[in-house]
């Protein structure tokens, strides 16, 4: 969650304190989120930090924009006199977006891709997806008459390769059964404000408690 407080923005909060409505309060604070909530959500769509950077590339390589569904799920979660809490309705959504803005080291282990895990799995049934994704990982290569292998779709794996078959290949394309591996998430830093983005806001919420402050009057 994005927490934006509005102590130490003295101004702010004593003209604020000063408008008698608690409803028109909370409007100019949820206005503050919805700003918050704005910037974040374009910095996924134009795939940069907070600091302008662009984000970490895609580790296959993929050119497909990052985040950008995650940060259209944002929403106004909590809204009073002290501040206002810019998340998710869920804390898995939460979680995710915590691990992209921030970066993690996720250990991955060969039961957690069903490699290792056959006791309830009949290795004659189709590969599963998870399994067809690890294998597009790997860089395996469908195999064409006359003609360089080509990367295969997650539906062709699907239809056309068993779990055991999967198991096997995945095994052979990374070495032998290795146990666990790194997979290192870098920090995308979409949630936020930047220094410029903050002054913005600072001004535009000052405008907006004179304007009430006015008609108070």
């Amino acid at each position: 969650m994005i927490n934006v407080e509005l102590e130490g923005m003295d101004e702010l909060h004593r003209r604020l304190s000063a408008i008698d409505s608690p409803q028109t309060r909370n409007k100019i604070i949820k206005k503050i989120g919805a700003e918050v909530r704005k910037n974040s959500k374009k910095r996924a769509i134009t795939q940069t930090n907070l600091t302008g950077t662009t984000f970490a590339k895609h580790a296959r390589g993929r050119k497909r924009k990052m985040l950008t569904r995650l940060a259209q799920r944002m929403v106004i979660k909590d809204v009073s006199d002290d501040g206002v809490t810019v998340g998710w309705g869920n804390s898995f959504e939460g979680g995710i977006a915590d691990q992209h803005h921030f970066g993690t080291t996720r250990t991955f282990t060969r039961r957690s891709f069903g490699e290792n895990s056959m006791e309830n799995v009949n290795k004659n049934d189709q590969c599963t997806r998870r399994q067809a994704k690890a294998l597009i990982e790997a860089g395996f290569k469908r195999r064409r008459a006359g003609r360089p292998g080509v990367t295969p779709t997650i539906r062709w794996l699907v239809e056309n390769m068993t779990v055991g078959q999967a198991g096997v290949i995945l095994r052979a394309l990374r070495g032998g059964p290795k146990e666990s591996w790194m997979i290192t998430l870098p920090a995308r830093q979409f949630l936020g404000v930047s220094e410029t983005e903050r002054a913005e806001i600072t001004t535009l919420a000052l405008g907006i408690i004179q304007a009430a402050l006015e008609r108070q009057s």
